[in-house]
């Protein structure tokens, strides 16, 4: 898969339900399937519970904004932040 840079418009936006079982959904742009997000929009802040592209859980306290980083997963267990937006 090639590199896909913040600079770069979202190809697709997702809402993310925090899922202790699920990955994020994957998105197919054009020919090319993206499994994981590439950043996260927060919309009221606090801590996510993550799996990221290396499939490595972290907790992170974050303010609103945009979380650069590319994410497999979203927790409901220890996630507090709301109004997330998955961008791939």
């Amino acid at each position: 898969m090639g590199q896909i840079f913040l600079s770069d418009p979202a190809a697709a936006i997702r809402v993310v339900t925090p899922n202790d079982g699920a990955n994020l959904p994957s998105v197919t742009v054009g020919s090319k399937t993206r499994i994981r997000a590439s950043a996260l929009l927060i919309a009221v802040g606090g801590d996510i519970k993550l799996l990221d592209a290396q499939e490595v859980e972290s907790t992170v306290t974050v303010p609103a904004g945009l979380l650069p980083g590319e994410v497999l997963k979203v927790f409901a267990t220890d996630t507090t932040a709301t109004g997330i937006t998955a961008l791939y």
